[in-house]
């Protein structure tokens, strides 16, 4: 996977430590430190490690011992797997259908579902279902059950995308926001307060948007001002009593930011009490 990603990276597969292994060692160190541990007895570990790409599950054997001026360690890992099927958006978009699927049972008025009737015969060998079936399997009756709840209350992102209100707060709304961390700290500080993924559009979408062609007419902008020209096409429009003027100024008002904008800042009660 991360080959394809980053193919000019020479990605390591040979001594390296398992993410979630790393976890265990980590752990267990703290308490080899602080010497809080019972000595030489033998101890069992599962470890769950829910990632944004993957979830791993490492079970493994321990004992530590107590050998005067150093403790030793012993780790044996007795299983270890990690699938992309069970961490970031696909773990997420899973909670989700299991909260959908208790929300219909409660406007159903049923009995919630034990986890091992959405999981029959999977739960307490869900290392070697997995292995041996595959993801999908495991939670093919759970997903049957979601598709009955998503029959009760249907999803319906596509009739709540790219609704105009939605567009307001992301492009509009959110630009003071924007604008005071600049005037607070530059821009340094506003990509610093951002998120990462924020800060990387900025660097890539950004000359994309300001291109050659449109510092050019920036240019030409300002040789207007500079030469008279805009000064004198504004006199002329107010001799003739603006009418072009008061087209454009009423486009613009009508335009679907600002009768949006006006409905949504009418509900802002923040806003009302600073007028």
């Amino acid at each position: 996977m991360y080959q394809e990603a980053l193919p000019e990276y020479v990605v390591l597969t040979k001594n390296i430590t398992d993410e979630a292994v790393a976890v265990a060692y980590h752990f267990l160190e703290q308490g080899i430190r602080e010497l809080d541990y019972e000595d030489g007895a033998p101890k069992k570990m599962l470890i769950l490690d829910c990632g944004g790409g993957t979830s791993d599950m490492v079970n493994c054997n321990y004992r530590i011992s107590n050998e005067g001026i150093t403790s030793r360690l012993e780790l044996h890992v007795t299983y270890a797997h990690g699938d992309t099927n069970f961490g970031g958006n696909h773990l997420t978009w899973r909670v989700m259908q299991y909260l959908k699927i208790r929300l219909a049972e409660s406007i159903l008025r049923r009995e919630p579902a034990s986890m091992d009737a959405l999981f029959p015969g999977v739960l307490s060998q869900i290392y070697e279902k997995v292995d041996q079936d595959g993801v999908e399997k495991a939670y093919e009756t759970f997903s049957e059950v979601y598709r009955k709840a998503e029959t009760l209350i249907p999803t319906c992102f596509t009739d709540y995308q790219n609704q105009p209100e939605s567009a307001y707060f992301e492009c509009f709304h959110e630009m003071k926001l924007i604008v005071d961390l600049m005037y607070e700290g530059g821009l340094e500080y506003m990509r610093y307060s951002v998120s990462d993924t924020a800060e990387y559009g900025d660097y890539v979408s950004g000359p994309r948007v300001i291109t050659p062609e449109v510092k050019a007419e920036m240019k030409n902008i300002l040789t207007d001002i500079q030469t008279g020209k805009f000064a004198r096409d504004w006199l002329v429009e107010n001799r003739v009593n603006r009418p072009h003027f008061n087209a454009m100024r009423r486009r613009n008002a009508e335009h679907q930011i600002e009768t949006v904008g006006k409905e949504l800042r009418e509900k802002m009660v923040f806003l009302k009490k600073q007028k």
